[in-house]
This record gives structure tokens, C-alpha cells and sequence, in this order.
């Protein structure tokens, strides 16, 4: 007993199909998992800046521009009006603004009370 050629096709296309739709499922590149950590580690200075205006009594600036994965080709910015670094005062309040990465809004930065939300 043997295979008609008809039911090797058949066979083949199916392969063919559950091939291209796992394929598509993957993810396309790794740049989620850098984005991720870049969001990581604005988070963390965010955080520490805030803490360390609290604590000295002085405003504390944040440049997200400087902290990008650059390698990656990732880069992070504060709009709207294209301000280049993040203020933390003493008292909670921010500049406020929206961070992107990679011109993607990612958060945006309350300025009365410091408070980082995420923009989806």
C-alpha cells in the first residue's frame, strides 16, 4: 500500500499551513523584550529621582534621552514641547510630560502629584 500523490499534497499543505501560522505567531523581533527593558530602567530612575528630591530638599532632573539602549537603536524623549529632561521637586510635583519610547507614548507624568501612568 502506498500514498496517492493527491494525498501527499494534501498532507504537504497542511504542514504548509500550521508551518505559516506558527511562524506568524512567533514573536518578529526581540525588540519587545528591549523596549520592556528600557521601561525598566526609566521607571527605576524615575523612582529614585523622585526619592532623592524628597530627601535632599532640591529639584532633581531625569534626561531620559541619555538612558536609551542605544545599541538597540531604542531612545527615549519627554514631549509635548520637546523637553529634554524630567523635574522632580521636593515637594512630589514634577515638569510633568509624556515619555515615549521610540516615539511611542509609553507614560504620562502627572505634574501636580508625580504620578506615572501608563498611555495605551
Amino acid at each position: 500500500m502506498g500514498f496517492t500523490l493527491i494525498e501527499m499534497l494534501v498532507v504537504l499543505t497542511i504542514i504548509g499551513l500550521l508551518a505559516a501560522v506558527a511562524i506568524g505567531a512567533m514573536p518578529k523581533s526581540g525588540g519587545h523584550v528591549q523596549r520592556q527593558k528600557l521601561a525598566a530602567k526609566l521607571s527605576r530612575a524615575i523612582v529614585d529621582a523622585r526619592a532623592e528630591a524628597a530627601l535632599s530638599g532640591r529639584p532633581v532632573s531625569v534626561d531620559p534621552g541619555r538612558m536609551g539602549l542605544t545599541e538597540e537603536g531604542l531612545t527615549a524623549s519627554v514631549s509635548p514641547d520637546g523637553k529634554a529632561r524630567l523635574l522632580f521637586y521636593p515637594d512630589g510635583s514634577t515638569s510633568g510630560g509624556v515619555i515615549a519610547i521610540d516615539g511611542k507614548s509609553a507614560w504620562q507624568l502627572d505634574w501636580l502629584s508625580g504620578a506615572l501612568h501608563g498611555v495605551r
